[in-house]
């Protein structure tokens, strides 16, 4: 079994698509919904380095996304407590309508995309993906 280039390029492509829906309506950038999605998501991490690390997005636009995401109000920071330098980001109230609009378009493309299989094969289907990422990370360092 070999995923092609033009498959894997296919998920990507419509996942980008479908998320032009939730950009437009918050008129926001991919990043942004990007950075909201990953902080509603992961609250175990919340700081903009982890973002840069974990999800592989540049340092710069992590920055910008942050920095337009705070002014809109959508994010707060607050200083670590123990480390100075360190902020932490925390979605605000202001945001919940946003984050829950793109986590159902998430839902959404995941149902899409999942239809027809069965729950031992999306079990199946989650392990080999996470696998392959596991490798990948190894592969890229």
């Amino acid at each position: 079994m070999s995923i092609s280039a033009e498959e894997l390029s296919l998920i990507a492509n419509s996942y980008s698509e479908a998320e032009k829906a939730v950009m437009e309506q918050y008129g926001m950038t991919a990043i942004e919904v990007d950075v909201m999605l990953f902080l509603a998501n992961n609250p175990q991490f919340d700081t903009a380095a982890e973002i840069v690390s974990v999800r592989r997005i540049a340092k710069s636009h992590v920055s910008m996304a942050v920095s337009k995401l705070t002014a809109r109000g959508f994010l707060k920071k607050l200083r670590d407590e123990n480390d100075r330098k360190k902020i932490h980001l925390r979605i605000t109230e202001n945001a919940s309508p946003m984050v829950r609009d793109a986590q159902q378009f998430q839902k959404d493309f995941r149902t899409s995309i999942l239809k027809g299989f069965s729950e031992e094969e999306k079990h199946q289907m989650e392990m080999f993906v996470d696998r392959i990422a596991r490798n990948i990370r190894d592969f890229i360092g």
